[in-house]
């Protein structure tokens, strides 16, 4: 069966990338207001760096979001007090945002794609280090994403794309991003999509309306997010945002699992103009979709769900602080918390679970291009997270449908996960749209409960979400439970493996079409699997390119001649 859908897809994606040789284009249109920026792109570090010139802060630093939502940001940005570079960095993003992609276009109704080629290479000697360069950063081979716009009202987007799956990514003897082969092939086809639809009134308040599956994020940080990050993939999303330059208003609902919905709303605001305050509550229970939660101004924790469901449910709440007090300097914290226990409360076993990010960052324009630097600080207290039982906490669970896969764990927010310390500091420089060069440096202290290890250890299972119920971690009423004491736990704790991981990342873009990547790196781990002696090391090695498919000269024609009567 495997072999039989993967040479139809072989064949689909042949065919266009020779149609594509040609040069097939019928005509082309800008992206629409209603398409989304997807996490992780560069325009989201562009936006940062014109914000720090100016002294100023937007809500910029979260993901996904609309052309027409960074359009608001961007009309906060005083072109003419800019600097030479950073006028490059505007003209950039306002590029991007009229960059044509290769579409049939009838009125106000266009479908389009807009195709990217990717190989990657890989080396990494010593197959006993896991990757720097991990699942998330890799590109698939070929990109096809098929978009259908209404006008800037409605924009419908599909990422077709040749892949490897979640299984082959994470092989160590991966030297290549190629997809031949049924061990290495991602039949899913599609991570990213989504239905987006909104209105914007001329004094740039707007809303915006996405139900897609996907990935997200809150807050611009140098690790991933402590509240939500791109680590959580292929997660079922709804999304409602009311957006102006100085209050925003956010509704969302994420699947985790086909029983578990995690329902947040979040509230956000800019004083004067460099002080950027966000506050988000958040309900995950256990059970049957809830009406009651799409209540835009409801308080979650009001309901008494814990006592509906017998305590199959957790809470959820994060802050988000951005302070930009100078030019050029941003000061960021992100905090997330889904347990705590009142000093009024009896029961003193139940433990904490929390956790921060602290980080500065700067961009600081030159003649030609930007320096970069920042550090940041992660912590994790051993529960952040982590609940009664694996199906409340806040991780999703899944395999592939590929044969031996999984099942694999992503956590809301870092991979990282509880019961953990971190340290980044990075430094570099940038010529925009010509090339760059950034030194990375991490360190971290992983307890026994970090990254996944706490759910292969009761081996959680997605379909019937079973697991072990005497290896979990969190306290109960059993007097033999060995984690009783939970609460005094403190973070790392246990046998704590430590990671040193230095890398390089360049970039240089010799056309407009083509973006060629290399990334040297090296990992040092003590107590590897949290085993006390276990020690690895060794480099790795990436070597990339993009080439923009539609960047390439064109000879744009008419639809006419396909559509000669209009029908």
């Amino acid at each position: 069966m495997y072999i039989v859908i993967f040479m139809k897809i072989n064949k689909v994606f042949s065919f266009v990338i020779l149609l594509l040789s040609f040069n097939f284009s019928f005509y082309a249109v800008p992206r629409a207001d209603q398409d989304l920026i997807l996490p992780k792109h560069w325009v989201y570090d562009a936006m940062i760096s014109l914000e720090l010139e100016m002294g100023r802060t937007t809500f910029s630093d979260q993901a996904p979001v609309s052309i027409v939502e960074l359009k608001t940001y961007l009309d906060e940005i005083d072109f003419d007090r800019l600097s030479s570079v950073g006028k490059i960095q505007y003209q950039r993003i306002m590029d991007y945002i009229s960059e044509k992609n290769w579409s049939v276009n009838y009125g106000l109704l266009s479908l389009g794609i807009e195709p990217t080629v990717n190989p990657e290479f890989y080396l990494k000697p010593n197959s006993d280090t896991p990757w720097i360069y991990d699942y998330t950063k890799r590109k698939p081979l070929i990109e096809m994403p098929i978009k259908l716009n209404v006008g800037n009202y409605l924009s419908v987007y599909m990422g077709l794309e040749a892949s490897q799956n979640y299984k082959a990514r994470n092989r160590n003897d991966n030297y290549f991003n190629q997809v031949f082969g049924i061990d290495y092939f991602d039949p899913a086809l599609v991570h990213e999509n989504y239905l987006s639809a909104g209105y914007t009134w001329d004094n740039n308040v707007g809303f915006n309306l996405k139900l897609g599956v996907g990935t997200q994020s809150i807050g611009h940080s140098m690790m991933p997010s402590i509240i939500t990050s791109e680590y959580l993939t292929d997660a079922p999303y709804f999304n409602l945002r009311v957006f102006s330059p100085i209050f925003n208003y956010n509704c969302n609902i994420t699947q985790l699992s086909r029983k578990t919905h995690l329902y947040t709303h979040r509230i956000e605001t800019i004083l004067f103009k460099k002080i950027q305050f966000s506050f988000m509550e958040g309900v995950l229970p256990y059970g049957n979709f809830d009406l009651r939660m799409i209540n835009p101004f409801s308080i979650y924790h009001g309901y008494g769900i814990f006592n509906e469901i017998s305590n199959e449910c957790s809470s959820f709440f994060g802050i988000k602080v951005n302070v930009t007090p100078i030019k050029y300097l941003r000061l960021y914290f992100l905090y997330a918390q889904n347990e705590h226990t009142m000093s009024s409360e009896e029961d003193k076993s139940i433990p904490e679970g929390s956790g921060f990010q602290l980080g500065l960052e700067s961009y600081i324009p030159s003649k030609k291009g930007y320096f970069h630097i920042g550090c940041e600080f992660y912590y994790a207290n051993p529960y952040l997270f982590i609940k009664d039982n694996p199906n409340i906490s806040f991780t999703k669970v899944f395999t592939e449908m590929v044969s031996g896969s999984g099942p694999y764990y992503q956590w809301l927010g870092s991979p990282l996960g509880p019961d953990s310390m971190a340290f980044q500091f990075a430094f570099g420089y940038e010529q925009p749209e010509r090339w760059s060069i950034d030194f990375a440096y991490n360190f971290a202290a992983l307890g026994e409960f970090s990254k996944d290890n706490i759910f292969r250890k009761v081996n959680w299972r997605p379909n019937s979400f079973e697991y072990d119920e005497s290896g979990w971690v969190y306290p109960s009423s059993d007097p033999s439970n060995p984690y009783n004491d939970g609460a005094k736990y403190k973070a790392p704790h246990g046998i704590v493996e430590y990671q040193n991981s230095f890398c390089i990342k360049t970039s240089f873009k010799p056309t407009d079409f083509l973006t060629i990547n290399f990334q040297p790196g090296y990992k040092i781990i003590n107590n590897y699997g949290n085993q006390s002696g276990e020690f690895r090391h060794g480099p790795e090695f990436v070597l990339g390119c993009e080439v923009y498919l539609t960047k390439l000269k064109q000879n744009a024609k008419s639809p006419d001649f396909l559509f000669s009567d209009g029908k």
